[in-house]
């Protein structure tokens, strides 16, 4: 693997959980889920290519990135959202907002490390990610053109 990221996408848009694999193929660990429960699922499925770590004693790598979008057909992204940060607390969660209304509420209440606003930019995406994680973790590909 490498040094890359261990990320978790779980939104029901495939076109959303393809962006992000694209965005974060280099050298990273992607789960994609395309509900709420599909996601609690990635979080407790051992990946195959990864070894059991003595030093959080599971067999699975906590997650360092989520993004979570605020439409699930299943659950809340709040829920989700909770479970996440319980699960995996040192993993950076950004939720995909559509309306900022709930924003101030993700963060402060529920533990999210800040929204991202529909529509976004690639480049809105990496300054988030870029602000919450070491430089030198984020692995990217080198040919983003386009914009979501």
């Amino acid at each position: 693997m490498g040094g890359g990221l261990s990320i978790l996408v779980a939104s029901e848009s495939l076109f959303i959980r393809h962006y992000f694999s694209y965005l974060f193929e280099r050298n990273n660990t992607l789960r994609l889920a395309a509900s709420g429960r599909e996601a609690i699922e990635e979080m407790a499925r051992p990946p195959g290519t990864e070894k059991f770590s003595e030093t959080t004693e599971k067999f699975f790598r906590p997650f360092d990135l989520v993004f979570i979008n605020d439409y699930l057909p299943d659950m809340g992204a709040v829920e989700l959202l909770e479970k996440i940060v319980s699960g995996h607390p040192g993993a950076k969660t950004f939720v995909l907002l559509t309306h900022s209304n709930d924003a101030k509420r993700l963060v402060e209440r529920h533990g999210a490390t800040g929204v991202i606003m529909k529509p976004f930019t690639t480049s809105d995406v990496l300054t988030r990610v870029r602000e919450a994680l070491p430089a030198e973790k984020v692995h990217i590909r080198n040919d983003l053109s386009f914009y979501f």
